[in-house]
């Protein structure tokens, strides 16, 4: 059997938006949970949630790209990209056809799905994007990564709750052990930032830094 290794690594987490950012606020004990920010709670138990901060996707993506594209897709490709970098991954020093992605997501495009189901409820077909089912599903991060960087081979998305990291990382390393895969990237996005916040798990409190407790 081949032996596994990580070779490169990359983070868009509430804590910091690259790998050493990310790892120095781990070791300081940085708190990333604060004030929900990106819709209205008013009318919600849960207050505080752990969001993506200070986060551009136009770094890594093509403005019109990431205008279409849902935030578990912009959020994928700044990791993929980072890992890709620093693993030295470049065209033509890699065989495409025996690098491939699993990129693990909970849930998927919710932001797509918030937006576009109304407008089928409330407006009829005629109105909902194209783009609506290719940019809600899990397994679309899979496919961007996948393009942009041109890897061929094995492709696809374990969706298992909290689970799914876990999961990600297992496959990918059966496939690079056993010869199925000499390359594999793994990435788990739980795309939380949809209206979900009276979901059981959640913390009902105010302050931040009490806001994390086993369920």
């Amino acid at each position: 059997m081949e032996r596994v290794v990580i070779t490169g690594m990359g983070a868009i987490t509430p804590v910091g938006n690259d790998v050493p950012t990310f790892w120095e606020s781990l070791k300081t004990g940085k708190c990333g949970i604060g004030p929900i920010t990106k819709f209205d709670v008013s009318d919600f138990k849960v207050k505080l949630g752990a969001e993506v901060k200070d986060f551009d996707p136009t770094q890594y993506m093509e403005k019109r790209e990431a205008r279409r594209a849902d935030a578990n897709v912009h959020y994928a490709m700044a990791a993929a990209i980072q890992a890709v970098e620093q693993a030295g991954l470049k065209e033509g020093n890699f065989d495409p056809y025996r690098t491939g992605v699993i990129f693990g997501s909970g849930v998927g495009g919710l932001h797509v799905a918030e937006q576009e189901v109304p407008k089928l409820l409330e407006k009829g077909p005629g109105r909902v994007s194209p783009f609506a089912i290719p940019e809600m599903i899990a397994n679309i991060a899979a496919a961007y990564i996948s393009m942009h960087f041109g890897f061929k081979g094995e492709n696809f998305c374990p969706v298992s709750a909290c689970a799914t990291g876990n999961h990600s990382i297992g496959e990918a390393m059966r496939a690079i052990r056993h010869g199925y895969l000499p390359r594999q990237g793994v990435r788990h996005h739980p795309d939380l930032d949809g209206r979900l916040p009276e979901y059981e798990g959640c913390s009902h409190g105010r302050r931040p830094d009490s806001s994390i407790h086993p369920v």
